[in-house]
């Protein structure tokens, strides 16, 4: 495998809470682009698609000064805006860009996807020399429910759980690795509904200095109401409300990540 190739990145797993466990190691999960680093015979920098971020971040063509190569690293590119990473900001480009590494693919000895966790953590640390725009991703071992309260405080993302004698499986997505985010609910009025596809889709809103936009995948139309058809989009009367769970807002109001939960409150 050529290492100036590009390698689909490992993902986590949803979990459905914190957990703790000396067999796992536990990191921030930023919110950021998730960004390959492969410094070879030239510096390039790509997506979770494998397309060039240098092009649209080329001040972090400096990293490859803060990395021993050659070696193909995982990490994420995220923005440091007023004390806190703020993903509004990074696709705005406002703020201090940092390139966060937290894997190992392949260095100066060979590929590494088949080592245990553990051995590449090692190998990361011998390539990645922090400075400038690079950061290495710091954790702790077995240690998730406190880190997952402690990114709450400091308004990051959640928490990535991996396992420590898992090995990396480019492009796929693994319970060896798992994602705890943190999230938030809110009781928004349903302003209109889609069908599309088969499914039914709602546009909420709420009334007040605030407004909250959204648009959510439901299971079932509101009480009363007759679906539209196939495509269409229909205005909905005032007074139908649901709950929503989300897990950030953008400056503008609108809700990321937003997930229907149940009409009215009743769980209905």
């Amino acid at each position: 495998m050529d290492p100036r190739a590009f390698v689909p990145p490992m993902l986590a797993a949803p979990a459905p809470a914190a957990f703790s466990d000396p067999d796992w190691w536990f990191e921030p999960k930023w919110d950021g682009f998730r960004a390959q680093l492969s410094v070879t015979d030239r510096i390039r920098i790509r997506s979770r698609q494998g397309t060039s971020l240098l092009d649209r971040f080329p001040a972090l063509g400096a990293a490859a000064e803060a990395v021993a190569g050659p070696a193909v690293l995982d990490g994420e590119v995220v923005a440091w805006h007023e004390g806190r990473v703020d993903f509004h900001a990074l696709t705005a480009g406002r703020g201090q860009l940092v390139l966060v590494l937290f894997d190992c693919l392949y260095d100066r000895s060979g590929w590494l996807v088949s080592e245990p966790w553990t051995v590449r953590r090692e190998h990361l640390e011998a390539a990645v020399h922090p400075a400038g725009s690079v950061m290495l991703c710091q954790g702790t071992v077995g240690r998730g429910e406190e880190l997952f309260r402690a990114t709450g405080c400091l308004g990051l993302e959640g928490v990535v759980a991996k396992r420590r004698g898992s090995r990396y499986w480019p492009g796929r997505r693994t319970s060896e690795w798992r994602k705890v985010v943190h999230t938030a609910e809110l009781r928004v009025e349903v302003r209109a509904l889609a069908t599309q596809g088969g499914q039914w889709l709602a546009d909420v809103g709420a009334v007040g200095q605030r407004p909250v936009l959204a648009r959510v995948r439901v299971p079932a139309v509101p009480p009363g109401v007759v679906p539209p058809p196939e495509g269409e989009r229909r205005e909905l009367p005032p007074g139908i409300w649901a709950t929503v769970q989300y897990r950030a807002r953008t400056p503008q109001g609108r809700l990321r990540h937003a997930v229907f939960r149940s009409y009215g409150g009743d769980g209905w």
